[in-house]
């Protein structure tokens, strides 16, 4: 996790990835309409079910990260950001 902190707070921002929100376990990254979704596993964040972020679910033991655009058919919640 100290790790993914600094990605986060230092690595993702220098390639203009700005943290949007958390939801649930997912930390969501938005550049204009484009999401990264990173979801951390259970065995670090140490839930005792799993939990899910706005796209995908947590996996057990292997970190879920994914990179939505609306072109490909999904809303999401960068694109739902940008256009308000």
């Amino acid at each position: 996790m100290e790790e993914f902190e600094n990605y986060k707070d230092q690595i993702l921002p220098k390639k203009n990835w700005i943290f949007r929100s958390k939801i649930n376990e997912g930390y969501i990254f938005c550049q204009g309409s484009r999401q990264l979704e990173i979801i951390p596993p259970q065995v670090l964040v140490g839930n005792n079910e799993l939990g899910r972020g706005d796209i995908g679910k947590q996996l057990k033991k292997n970190w879920n990260i994914f990179l939505r655009h609306t072109a490909n058919g999904t809303l999401n919640e960068c694109y739902l950001r940008s256009r308000s």
